[in-house]
């Protein structure tokens, strides 16, 4: 597996923390299978020690997909961004309220709320944004969290141009098509 540092031990404090998976997404770090598996299974088995942070959480149901986990990928999608949600405004707090480190409710937390989007635009329909056609975006087949059959936005702007995503859960593929 791909550890967080030299030295690393994922009882150290704060070792929990998935930042190697990060590296898997939202960026596309090069791993192979045998070491993207073992760290996905290494920092997956230990979301409860991390969850309830901010930054990460609402990347888990991403990362989830990524192991073909789709009650998980549910799961760590209320876990890690709807347990985040509060008050009558429907804050996303920075830390859910039973963390340990979350004296006062702070919200809205837009870093909660970016991971989110991120990971439902791109992290769950599987796409890795480059420099080549939209339309090869797409890098693995379509898990999403138990339950969800698609994921659609009628209209997202690339390069200046309107188009669609159409993510359908067990396609080969997301299509990214003309508007």
């Amino acid at each position: 597996m791909i550890p967080s540092h030299d030295g690393f031990h994922i009882s150290e404090p704060k070792g929990a923390t998935p930042s190697p998976l990060a590296g898997f997404f939202p960026l596309d770090y090069p791993a192979s299978r045998r070491e993207r598996e073992a760290t996905l299974a290494l920092f997956l088995a230990r979301w409860r020690d991390y969850v309830g942070s901010p930054m990460l959480p609402a990347f888990y149901p991403a990362w989830a997909a990524m192991a073909g986990d789709r009650q998980l990928a549910l799961d760590l999608f209320e876990e890690g961004y709807a347990a985040y949600d509060a008050g009558r405004f429907h804050q996303c707090l920075e830390y859910r309220t039973d963390h340990p480190d979350s004296q006062v409710p702070a919200g809205p937390f837009m870093a909660n709320i970016g991971a989110m989007l991120t990971t439902m635009l791109l992290g769950l329909p599987g796409l890795q944004i480059d420099d080549g056609d939209p339309s090869d975006w797409a890098k693995r087949s379509v898990v999403l969290p138990a339950g969800w059959s698609a994921i659609t936005v009628d209209r997202i702007w690339i390069r200046g141009e309107p188009m669609r995503l159409v993510a359908g859960q067990g396609d080969d593929r997301a299509q990214i098509l003309p508007a």
